[in-house]
């Protein structure tokens, strides 16, 4: 059992990416809060088909699976490399797995609240492996945070934007108005480009980070203008995964240049 949404891949590895490049070096320990990570990720898929009742038997083997090798790894970057900095992230994931649990057994794992909350679990692996590589969890670790969180929740009012539209169109009055959800996009990111541009001006950003994401700023208010009413999910995805990629590699050009 694994993930099949290719979009949920990259949001979790980009964080660790941008980590290790901003940090300039990745070592033993980053492999394994890499594993660790991973073998939690994995097991969202095995878990959420516990919850729906789906496949017991095998679900219950893949988790068990992926718990002993997260298990694994966290237990030697606890005992044997002692960093303990770790232990506030792990209760961090563990907790928003259980809300993604409790969310998918009452059918609300879908909304842009339990989306965010998602992303904000994936964004903190970018803080912890910067710990890890540095030995700090000081004000960078904490913008790579912050950064990657509004960086992907982006994507969550842009495609959820998309779907709506189109689904409007199609079936008027059998969804809530489009202009809603446009509306909401439009202050997420007017939002998002206040905060990283006062964090900017005020010089805790390099400015070439900021400039990361003019665009996913664009592409969402041209898509609120124009409303598109192409959803081909696959060139939005393929879209998606080009703007996390360029955003990769301008943060850590940012952080390394300045």
């Amino acid at each position: 059992m694994f993930p099949r949404a290719h979009g949920a891949w990259v949001m979790f590895a980009a964080p660790f990416v941008v980590a290790a490049g901003v940090a300039g070096r990745f070592d033993l320990p980053a492999g394994l809060l890499l594993a660790a990570g991973l073998a939690l990720f994995l097991a969202d898929a095995p878990l959420m088909a516990l919850v729906r009742g789906r496949q017991r038997a095998r679900a219950v083997r893949w988790a068990t699976a992926y718990g002993l090798v997260g298990g694994a790894a966290t237990a030697a970057l606890l005992v044997h490399y002692r960093l303990l900095i770790l232990i506030p992230f792990g209760f961090f994931g563990l907790a928003v797995m259980g809300v993604r649990l409790f969310q998918a057994s009452i059918r609300e794992d879908r909304s842009a609240g339990a989306e965010l909350l998602s992303l904000a679990g994936f964004s903190a692996s970018a803080p912890a492996t910067y710990a890890v590589l540095t030995g700090y969890l000081d004000l960078t670790a904490l913008l790579l945070w912050a950064l990657h969180a509004l960086f992907f929740g982006s994507s969550v009012f842009y495609v959820k934007m998309r779907v709506r539209t189109v689904a409007h169109r199609r079936r008027p009055g059998t969804q809530e108005d489009e202009s809603d959800f446009g509306r909401a996009t439009v202050c997420y990111h007017a939002t998002l480009a206040f905060l990283v541009s006062i964090l900017a001006v005020a010089g805790h950003l390099p400015a070439l980070a900021a400039l990361a994401f003019a665009p996913i700023v664009l592409r969402a208010l041209w898509a609120v203008a124009r409303r598109p009413d192409d959803l081909r999910l696959w060139r939005i995805g393929a879209a998606e995964t080009g703007y996390a990629v360029a955003f990769a590699v301008l943060v850590v050009m940012a952080f390394r240049i300045q």
